[in-house]
């Protein structure tokens, strides 16, 4: 991290990095004090990882080839609550004694699986195996 902001094209810049394994660095460049920009980058985060989910990783939206607006919306508020569902079911999970496997890279370890995945294979090995979901169920409702 870089003690003093830093002037780049006229803009008084913080700058902070991390090296992620041999080749791989995360740069956060941001107006705002670092305290600050981790915040803005964590919550940008998770809007990336809500488009990941919504893709390959989980609802393969891709796969539908729609092309109606009202449709495209309706399905994406549709993805948008079981995102939060399968994100509510692995925070479940995990309270309650899943343990996320663990992968070695080279320089750290990692999970092995995000919340949002533990909790999407959960639901979806209820669902499709005709299993109980009442406690699943009532993370949604919040009772």
């Amino acid at each position: 991290m870089l003690r003093k902001q830093r002037v780049i094209w006229e803009h008084q810049l913080f700058i902070a990095g991390q090296q992620m394994d041999d080749k791989e660095w995360l740069i956060l460049v941001s107006d705002q004090s670092l305290s600050a920009g981790k915040q803005f980058y964590g919550e940008r985060w998770e809007i990336e990882v809500f488009f990941a989910a919504c893709k390959k990783r989980g609802f393969n939206f891709e796969d539908t080839h729609m092309v109606k607006l009202e449709r495209i919306f309706n399905l994406m508020f549709l993805i948008a609550i079981a995102f939060i569902w399968a994100i509510k079911t692995g925070e479940w999970l995990a309270s309650n004694g899943y343990k996320i496997p663990i992968k070695k890279l080279k320089k750290r370890k990692a999970k092995l699986f995000s919340i949002f995945k533990v909790g999407f294979d959960h639901l979806q090995e209820r669902l499709l195996n005709f299993l109980t979901i009442l406690d699943e169920i009532r993370l949604l409702s919040c009772t």
